[in-house]
């Protein structure tokens, strides 16, 4: 059964002399609308597959007409033993889902009458005992209901092949004035036969509408894209040159249109069948594309997604592998004097340009531009102690690819000096002295942090205190006014720092009368 929508058809014949096979090639066929004993062609074609879109609305026929489908498909083979070429024809018919009462190929006691609430405005009506309302050919292909559309009340039964046989759907129609639809399901004769509409309890019958998709298409095309050129080219990624972007669009039947989307599918555009589905972009800027392709049935595929950046002016993304090597002075150095790395990086056929940059994880440490391949950098003298993997960064041109290259450093505390004075000397009891001390490192980086003043006299502690370096490495600890005369020792000893070690020094202290 089929309705107003695509139709896609298989072609096969016997052809001796072609082997096993049909040759598709040879097959022709014509579509036409046929009502009442005739047919208007409407449409041709040619291969062992393919579609044709029914059309409601051809003006070829009247309202109420009987209309079906009619397919004739001939097939020329190829000549043998100097005999030409031979044809065979095979006519197919296609059934609305629709049929209509008075349609019947062959009615058996009742009557037709005309009504204007009937869907071709005549139904039959006396289906009693014995009569029967015959539909020939009939395939239920795809169907698996119906809707009665009937009056009088009573049962209504579908048999095949026979107006005896066990019907294989019954429609009870309600009694009541007017047209009654009645929906049944069932599970369907296979192939090809006729059908006997039946009923014991003089029913009228305007129609029976088959249900399911019969022999319409209903799969959706499958879609998918070329570029070209096949891949960026550009630094970055980016297309550095116009991009043609084709659908490649295919149905088991006819493709309609093919479509593809900028806006995240707010708006469409078509693409034409005669530049095979493609379109060319030369701006630059960003293309994040949707498309998709509907079939002559208004099946959508789904949509398929393609994203590409075109900046026309992006130098060619490097195709020549480079190596980076990274090297420095010492394997284990002091903090605040890391030292310097010396980077090589080489390449077939010329030596690269540009910068490198030299990380610990993903801390910058350093960077320098190469000169005849090699660059030495300064270690950022702020890099904590520790044992570092050193990473240097080489980051392409416009000939080599990037690389990169380690190398391990332990960096350890530097050393600390501590040296200062305590003023006045001797001094008096009951005034207080005053420690002056400045801590510097061997690295020349200024030591941050305390210094603990410690007073002493005999082995016993007098007193203790802390002072805090500034930020020339200096500090001023005012000592406690001591009492008793005679000397005292004062020890100043630097706690250290995250990079610098602790270091003391030792003074003394005269207190006189």
């Amino acid at each position: 059964m089929v309705a107003d929508v695509l139709e896609a058809y298989a072609a096969a014949f016997e052809d001796p002399q072609a082997g096993s096979g049909t040759v598709c090639s040879r097959v022709a066929w014509t579509y036409g609308l046929g009502h009442d004993e005739h047919a208007h062609p409407e449409s041709t074609g040619t291969g062992c597959t393919g579609a044709w879109r029914t059309d409601p609305n051809s003006p070829e026929h009247g309202p109420g007409a009987l209309l079906y489908g009619a397919v004739v498909v001939t097939y020329t083979d190829a000549g043998h033993n100097g005999l030409p070429p031979a044809a065979g024809e095979a006519t197919l018919r296609l059934n609305p889902k629709e049929q209509q009462g008075e349609h019947a190929i062959g009615r058996e006691g009742v009557e037709v009458f005309a009504d204007a609430t009937a869907r071709g405005g005549n139904a039959v009506r006396g289906l009693g005992a014995g009569d029967f309302l015959r539909y020939d050919p009939v395939s239920f292909a795809g169907i698996d209901g119906a809707v009665v559309r009937a009056s009088g009340g009573g049962e209504l039964q579908l048999r095949w092949g026979a107006a005896d046989a066990e019907p294989f759907a019954t429609a009870v129609v309600p009694a009541g004035e007017g047209w009654q639809d009645v929906e049944i399901t069932f599970d369907a004769p296979e192939g090809s036969g006729t059908l006997f509409v039946t009923s014991s309890d003089e029913l009228a019958v305007d129609a029976i509408t088959m249900v399911g998709a019969g022999a319409a298409d209903v799969t959706a095309p499958t879609v998918a894209h070329t570029l070209a050129p096949e891949a960026p080219t550009g630094v970055g990624g980016v297309f550095n040159e116009p991009v043609r972007f084709s659908v490649q669009a295919t149905d088991d039947g006819a493709v309609a249109s093919v479509q593809y989307s900028r806006d995240a599918g707010a708006t469409w555009t078509n693409l034409a069948a005669n530049q095979q589905y493609g379109v060319t972009f030369s701006q630059d800027g960003a293309y994040d594309l949707l498309y998709r392709a509907t079939d002559t049935g208004g099946n959508v595929s789904e949509a398929g997604a393609v994203s590409f950046t075109i900046d026309l002016d992006a130098p060619d993304e490097p195709t020549v592998a480079s190596a980076t090597t990274v090297s420095v002075g010492a394997a284990r150095v002091s903090y605040g004097a890391p030292g310097e790395a010396v980077v090589t990086v080489t390449g077939e056929g010329g030596t690269p340009t540009g910068e490198v940059v030299l990380t610990t994880g993903e801390t910058e440490v350093g960077r320098g531009t190469l000169a005849d391949g090699t660059a030495t950098i300064a270690i950022d003298p702020s890099l904590a102690v520790g044992t570092h993997t050193l990473t240097a960064t080489y980051g392409a041109d416009g000939v080599y690819t990037a690389s990169a290259g380690t190398v391990r450093l332990t960096v350890a505390q530097a050393r600390s000096t501590t040296t200062g004075s305590v003023a006045p000397n001797p001094v008096k009891p009951a005034v207080a002295a005053k420690a002056t001390l400045h801590v510097e490192s061997s690295t020349g980086v200024v030591p941050t942090g305390d210094v603990q003043v410690t007073v002493r006299r005999n082995n016993g502690t007098v007193a203790s205190l802390t002072g805090t370096l500034d930020e020339a490495g200096d500090v001023v600890v005012t000592l406690p006014k001591l009492a008793a005369t005679g000397t005292y020792q004062v020890q100043a000893r630097y706690q250290g720092s995250a990079g610098v070690a602790p270091s003391t020094v030792n003074l003394t202290l005269t207190v006189r009368s």
